[in-house]
């Protein structure tokens, strides 16, 4: 699968604004920044112009980095769903203080703390729960 990345480079003296477009490959191709494009149209027409270059073809994904757009190729043996998020685990109340035990296995067997190292307030479960 192929990722390319797009970088604006603003105007110099003697350039004006431009768009390059690179992958890891050592691929790259740098357009002129069309002044009739947004932002994200300016950029995609830079990755096409790079897939032109090299004679790729297929359906790009575009999406964002801090300074950066990237740019994918999707096909549907690589479509994975996204998993479901994990449930949140059980509210337990701490008091705010350290549990005595150590560090280990005597943690993990610990009844005041289940194995966090702050002492829980079991009433305050029950009473919540209740």
């Amino acid at each position: 699968m192929k990722a390319i990345q797009t970088k604006y480079h603003g105007p110099t003296t003697v350039r004006g604004s431009r768009i390059s477009a690179s992958d890891l490959d050592g691929n790259r191709v740098i357009i002129s920044m069309p002044s009739e494009l947004n932002h994200d149209e300016a950029h995609r027409a830079a990755a096409e112009a790079l897939c032109r270059k090299m004679g790729w073809t297929g359906v790009l994904a575009q999406g964002g980095l801090a300074k950066t757009e990237v740019f994918v190729f999707v096909d549907h043996w690589s479509a994975k769903p996204v998993p479901e998020a994990k449930p949140k685990k059980e509210y337990q109340p701490k008091t705010g203080a350290a549990c005595g035990c150590k560090r280990g296995v005597q943690r993990d067997n610990c009844p005041n703390c289940e194995g966090t190292g702050w002492v829980i307030d079991f009433k305050a479960i029950r009473e919540r729960s209740a």
